[in-house]
């Protein structure tokens, strides 16, 4: 079931976003079903706030970085840092899952 930060998180973004009288009033009515357990009526909701820019907020504070991730094939040509530990990231030119950076140390 959704979190109600979540639930409050979306209704005041679909407060602040200009919408005609009809689309409104269906969006209230998925937003009701999301907080009454509707998983699916979550989906749609989320649904159209990702499409509209909505960028929920993941967490309060500062975020400690993760560990710099490489591509195994060419170290040198792709990096990036790894945010979430469950996160699996890939090398957009070779495909494969990056691994830990070993200069990283």
């Amino acid at each position: 079931m959704a979190t109600q930060s979540k639930l409050a998180g979306l209704r005041t973004f679909l407060d602040t976003i200009e919408l005609p009288p009809e689309k409104r009033s269906r969006l209230e009515s998925l937003l009701k079903r999301a907080e009454d357990g509707d998983e699916a009526a979550l989906a749609q909701i989320d649904q159209v706030a990702f499409e509209r820019g909505y960028q929920p907020v993941r967490c309060v504070g500062p975020v400690r970085p993760g560990p710099t991730m490489v591509c195994p094939e060419d170290p040198a040509h792709y990096r990036t840092v790894q945010r979430d530990g469950d996160e699996i990231l890939h090398c957009p030119v070779h495909g494969v899952p990056l691994v830990p950076d070993a200069s990283d140390g």
